[in-house]
């Protein structure tokens, strides 16, 4: 029961701000006639049209100056770190490319290669086959 009672009220408290304008005007049109002749600028005035309007529109003005006021984030917040995680670092020095030092093969001598380039025999074997009493070249 306490648990309900306290939750309305927390709830409450969070619209507060959202229905504040909306309970401005709800008590200006429940209360008209007494702030037209008590509260309202103009009350001395014979022939007042107002009706209270302009105690109205400073109640309103009021309320969006506090609003205003109130920071919606506050500006000197500051970022604290409660916890730090050293994360694991990998190396690549193993794919660095190494220089390999190659020995020069030029003073061996070996099998001289020819750079003439392979032409096929100039005579062609031509095989006689028969088949059905021809012959075929």
């Amino acid at each position: 029961m306490l648990r309900t009672i306290t939750a309305f009220i927390l709830i409450g408290l969070l619209f507060s701000n959202v229905f504040l304008k909306s309970a401005i005007l709800l008590d200006f049109a429940v209360n008209q006639d007494f702030i037209s002749k008590t509260l309202c600028i103009k009350k001395d005035v014979a022939e007042n049209t107002c009706n209270g309007k302009c105690h109205l529109s400073k109640q309103l003005e009021k309320s969006e100056e506090q609003s205003e006021d109130t920071p919606v984030l506050p500006q000197n917040l500051k970022e604290v770190i409660l916890f730090y995680k050293k994360s694991a670092s990998f190396s690549w020095n193993w794919l660095k490319p190494s220089v390999i030092n190659v020995p020069c093969f030029s003073a061996l001598h070996g099998v001289d290669v020819s750079f003439s380039i392979f032409h096929p025999p100039q005579t062609v074997l031509v095989k006689e086959l028969t088949t059905a009493g021809r012959i075929l070249t």
